[in-house]
């Protein structure tokens, strides 16, 4: 990818560069779990039964 990054992007680096390792791992599993529900509500081919069932599989192993 190429261009400017995202502000959200610019943004989590600066918490990430001040934060703990430990709690970084968190968050960034925190951001997986948000961008891929994000992109599930986006599928218009994806049920909404799927997409709790994707939400409970990430809760399950976070």
């Amino acid at each position: 990818m190429t261009g400017k990054q995202p502000v959200w992007q610019t943004t989590f680096d600066q918490i990430k560069a001040t934060i703990d390792p430990p709690i970084y791992g968190m968050l960034l599993l925190e951001e997986q779990k948000t961008r891929l529900l994000i992109v599930l509500g986006q599928q218009s081919t994806t049920t909404a039964a799927e997409q709790l069932r994707a939400l409970a599989l990430i809760t399950l192993a976070s």
